[in-house]
């Protein structure tokens, strides 16, 4: 609730400047927050102007804090727990220390253009991970999608739903896309249109069988969730 509160302030403050690129990208963050909440609603419209998008890329973003990958251990050391308490309240979600990168694949037509930019090479403090964007172009066959942490699979790909999900199932990988149908396959995130604002869907027999715990935060403000049976 601490986590949804400073959101909902810091979107507020968001919503009277002037929307730079930057600035438009931190209030779709904030929207992650807002959308979790009744209140969220009344101020959702200052961001739902932006392009979609846009706001698909922060819920990209904002799925890291969210999620939890087999190799995570939280911080043991009262040192670590102290860093992990000076950082921003965005960093404080995570709990994966390692040197490595944390990758965000997109699979097929790139639909972000530009808006992935804020957060590519940004290192989360909490994480010591550097966020890498890695664009593998349309599906082909012997492709190498084990290498990320996110899979998004652009609409383009639709087709190849199945093949793509074959390749990833039982893997370490949130995979994600703004496809009808997409979790009755097998996919784990669903984006949705709801009303004019990008909500998110959830497949937690998926999830649990690729080994990935979600926080309860994200499943409690799911419009729709598949159980695990």
């Amino acid at each position: 609730m601490y986590l949804i509160k400073t959101i909902h302030s810091k979107m507020l403050k968001f919503s009277r400047t002037v929307c730079t690129s930057l600035t438009m990208f931190m209030i779709v963050l904030a929207a992650f927050g807002l959308s979790a909440t009744s209140i969220g609603y009344a101020e959702s419209a200052k961001v739902k102007k932006a392009p979609q998008a846009l706001i698909k890329a922060g819920y990209l973003y904002k799925f890291i804090f969210f999620v939890r990958w087999p190799d995570e251990k939280r911080p043991s050391s009262k040192k670590d727990k102290k860093e992990a308490e000076d950082v921003s309240i965005e960093e404080q979600s995570g709990q994966l220390i390692s040197d490595e990168d944390i990758t965000i694949g997109i699979l097929g037509d790139d639909p972000f253009g530009d808006y992935l930019k804020p957060i590519e090479g940004r290192v989360i403090k909490s994480l010591n991970k550097k966020v890498v964007i890695k664009r593998f172009g349309p599906y082909r066959d012997g492709i190498n999608l084990k290498q990320c942490h996110i899979l998004y699979i652009c609409s383009s790909e639709k087709e190849n739903i199945e093949k793509i999900l074959s390749r990833t199932d039982g893997n370490a990988i949130l995979t994600v896309a703004d496809i009808k149908g997409f979790l009755e396959l097998g996919g784990m995130v669903n984006l949705v249109d709801v009303m004019g604002l990008i909500r998110w869907e959830i497949n937690l027999a998926s999830t649990r069988r690729s080994g990935l715990k979600i926080s309860s935060t994200l499943i409690q403000s799911a419009v729709m969730v598949i159980p695990v049976p």
